[in-house]
């Protein structure tokens, strides 16, 4: 007999003594009293996984968003808004084919079906199925969390299947579909040949809020190729995205719960689920009857417990069991923490412009219209996020923006009492400043390699060194080491800084220096590929720079001969207080500061016999060193 709601005269058997009857009437005010308090279950729906796994893919992030994810399928495997956020993942990851797969389990849920036919479409415009898409697109008009997204897609889908004239409407600069459209209109225009408005149009994208100028853009990419019209911007990730077999019974509406085994004292039975009480009973079989409905899919504990006729508890039971109730509704407080993630992951599936694409057809524009030293611009710009991009680097050396890289600088000759000061690691505020201020008031120019993300973040500062009448060069645009890098990884840091020094100053770097020295073949071959020349040193005083501006003065007086490059460093303080003591001891000796293009051009005027003993006695030095 169930004890919730009973008859006055069943609450307890007659030849039960009284202590029995009062353990038992506790046990039922508990059960009442949690049940006239509205206790609620538990939920168990992975709110903070799926935000998290919504945080890493906005950052592109998109192993730590799969293994975030992998929480929430172990708890809430057949949820549609889980399986939308399966598909997006698997979208990011390059697996369109996977994606497909999970949003067609999520159509199946009425509150997510919407956004699943969308993200379908998606899926099936990576994989160039542009009708189906375009069906795909028109079943998700319903509800769709984010009609804006939505229209941009079936616009670009209708664009690549047929060339269809796009609708002629505003662009609203705050809305995030502002870029990609923009992109399209001038897509449109330039297959029209109206190359000016066409310009127009993609100038405006590239300076769409949250624009980064050397950086792809993030989340799933119009390339407008048909071949390939949707990536994500991100390299392919492995994942693992599954629901691992497990042995939880799996329940569904209104289900009768019952013991596994049943002790031979037992008088009274509790059940509760995540620590609510739902049933207590007095007769065997000690069944009750239980509507699943009133949590949410996913695991829960489910406890028994068995009493005897004091109250006493003999033997407890503990399982894990999983509800799926395909039409289960949440409450009001889950439906709009529900509705918020999906409206997040809606903006997270919004596509935007390809970067790349976009700046390398402003580079052939530019280029037709006869402005070739805007296409340089453009088509650095397009190199530096993508330098493997279509024929970018022939581009480039056809509109002259790219020299032809010389042999590797170590000094110059040691005729001509010639020194080229050189400081590595800047921009840094604070101290550049001073740095320039002690060269220009002593007529020393000097060259400045820099790293290209203090460029990009300090472009005035970048720009001061060349107005100071200083060189500025390559000094990669992280700072690793350049040798242990694979092979686009390697470009990336050439490129992209040679880029981040044009667009900061309007100068192309002539040099690079690699951190730590750390060379091989293969950064050799792609330097000389992107015209850079290479730019080492005679003289290193970082041992010093660490010690003292005394011992740095020291070391570079007493190394110092007629053609020495010195290798300091744009951030040691010491540095920058020894720096008075050499510019007037080396004045003093009769050397002249020059740049390392100088001791280069100087180098290149010379004998044949001179220079190849210069590099025979540089490449031994080298073998030594390394």
């Amino acid at each position: 007999m169930n004890l919730f709601a009973p008859k006055t005269d069943q609450l307890y058997n007659r030849d039960l003594r009284r202590t029995s009857f009062l353990s038992v009437w506790c046990l039922v005010a508990v059960v009442l009293c949690g049940s006239a308090l509205g206790v609620e279950a538990q939920s168990s729906f992975p709110y903070t996984a799926l935000q998290g796994a919504l945080d890493s893919l906005a950052k592109g992030e998109i192993a730590a968003a799969g293994k975030l994810l992998q929480t929430a399928l172990e708890v809430q495997p057949d949820h549609g808004l889980v399986q939308n956020v399966v598909g997006a993942i698997w979208l990011y990851a390059g697996e369109p084919r996977k994606a497909r797969a999970a949003f067609e389990q999520a159509a199946q849920s009425p509150a997510d079906k919407s956004l699943a036919r969308y993200g379908m479409g998606l899926a099936l415009l990576a994989e160039g199925s542009f009708v189906a898409a375009q069906k795909s697109f028109s079943a998700a008009n319903e509800d769709s969390p984010n009609p804006d997204g939505l229209e941009l897609a079936q616009l670009y889908t209708r664009w690549l299947a047929s060339n269809t004239p796009l609708p002629e409407r505003p662009i609203d600069d705050s809305g995030n579909i502002a870029a990609g459209f923009a992109v399209l209109k001038g897509m449109e225009q330039r297959a029209k040949r109206a190359n000016s408005t066409a310009q127009k149009q993609l100038e405006s994208a590239l300076n769409a809020p949250e624009n980064t100028l050397l950086r792809q853009s993030w989340g799933l990419l119009m390339t407008f190729e048909k071949a390939k019209p949707l990536t994500s911007g991100y390299p392919p990730t492995p994942l693992k995205l599954e629901v691992a077999k497990s042995s939880e019974e799996v329940y569904r509406g209104n289900v009768s719960l019952q013991m596994d085994t049943q002790s031979a004292s037992t008088a009274y039975v509790m059940y509760e689920v995540d620590g609510q009480p739902i049933g207590l009973v007095n007769t065997s079989p000690y069944t009750v009857t239980w509507n699943s409905t009133s949590v949410p899919n996913g695991l829960h504990e489910l406890k028994i417990t068995q009493m005897n006729s004091n109250g006493a508890e003999i033997q407890k039971t503990v399982k894990r069991i999983r509800v799926v109730n395909t039409e289960a509704e949440p409450n009001g407080a889950d439906r709009d923490k529900q509705n918020r993630l999906r409206t997040r992951l809606a903006n997270l599936l919004v596509l935007q412009p390809d970067r790349c694409a976009t700046a390398y057809t402003l580079g052939e524009l530019a280029l037709q219209a006869g402005e070739r030293e805007k296409a340089q611009g453009w088509f650095w710009r397009a190199a530096a996020i993508r330098p493997d991009y279509r024929e970018v680097r022939q581009k480039l050396l056809a509109c002259g923006g790219m020299e032809v890289a010389g042999e590797p600088v170590y000094g110059g000759l040691p005729t001509e009492k010639l020194v080229a000061l050189t400081f590595d690691d800047g921009p840094k505020p604070g101290m550049t400043e001073p740095l320039l201020e002690l060269l220009t008031e002593a007529k020393a120019p000097s060259t400045f390699f820099v790293i290209g993300r203090h460029v990009t973040a300090n472009p005035r500062l970048a720009k001061k060194i060349t107005e100071a009448g200083m060189e500025i060069a390559n000094h990669s645009y992280t700072h690793r080491n350049l040798a242990r890098l694979t092979p686009s990884e390697l470009e990336q840091e050439i490129v992209q800084t040679q880029a981040a020094v044009l667009f900061a100053t309007g100068k192309l770097p002539h040099f690079l220096r690699p951190p730590g020295g750390n060379w091989s073949d293969a950064v050799a071959t792609s330097v000389q590929k992107w015209g850079v020349t290479a730019g080492f040193w005679t003289v290193d005083v970082y041992g010093a720079e660490v010690i003292n501006a005394q011992e740095v003065a020291k070391m570079v007086l007493e190394q110092v001969r007629p053609g020495s490059v010195v290798l300091m460093h744009n951030g040691k303080a010491n540095t920058l207080q020894s720096l008075p003591t050499i510019l007037r001891e080396l004045k003093r000796r009769g050397y002249t500061f020059v740049t390392m293009k100088t001791l280069e051009t100087r180098l290149q005027s010379a004998k044949q016999s001179e220079r190849d003993a210069l590099r025979t006695q540089n490449t031994k030095k080298r073998r030594i060193s390394e």
